[in-house]
């Protein structure tokens, strides 16, 4: 097991290194860039992480609490079963990355695009964490099939997401747009439930 605990790594470049259960507590990794790593199991508690960059890189079962990664463009990251709570990722784009099984308490993700992301083994109760981020099709049929509904996209859940919000349109205690005002009952609800996990662009 690596261990550099406390240890100096600001601005270090790491590539293609294959490390299991490295220990970086304490350590300073200003500016430090992993470019794709085996960092499974990797401790970063404590750790100086301003600036860290990750590329193509596997932090499953990580500990990484308070990561920001506010606005970066994440691509091809693991982090299945990580600890990853506190961590900013608000405004960032994740593509072909996994967040399934992660440990996501406090965690943000306003206007996060997780459209390309793996949200594998998301609970409902966990769903208001991504509360403003954005999420594919299927991503939400995952959610609502939490709730026992089938998911059946019809022209007028289309329209709903072709439906612009305006930025000063209060979001509660909103008027249901007038398509799903139409809705039979039953299907009113389960619009109504997929319009809770979906956020319209």
């Amino acid at each position: 097991m690596a261990n550099f605990t406390a240890a100096r790594l600001e601005s270090s470049a790491w590539t293609s290194c294959d490390l299991n259960n490295p220990r970086f507590t304490g350590a300073s990794l200003s500016e430090a860039t992993f470019t794709g790593c085996k960092l499974t199991g990797a401790d970063f508690s404590r750790s100086r992480h301003v600036g860290t960059t990750f590329i193509e890189t596997t932090l499953a079962s990580a500990r990484m609490a308070g990561f920001s990664f506010r606005k970066q463009t994440l691509e091809t990251l693991d982090f299945s079963h990580a600890d990853l709570a506190g961590c900013d990722f608000r405004d960032a784009v994740l593509n072909a990355c996994s967040l399934r099984d992660s440990h996501l308490v406090d965690a943000r993700f306003d206007n996060a695009d997780l459209s390309g992301a793996d949200l594998g083994g998301l609970r409902l109760n966990d769903a208001r964490r991504f509360k403003g981020a954005t999420i594919s099709r299927a991503q939400a049929g995952g959610l609502l099939a939490e709730l026992g509904l089938k998911v059946i996209w019809s022209p007028v859940l289309t329209q709903l997401l072709r439906t612009r919000r305006r930025a000063s349109t209060p979001r509660t205690n909103r008027p249901l747009p007038a398509p799903m005002k139409r809705l039979p009952p039953i299907e009113h609800a389960k619009a109504v439930e997929e319009r809770r996990f979906l956020r319209l662009a």
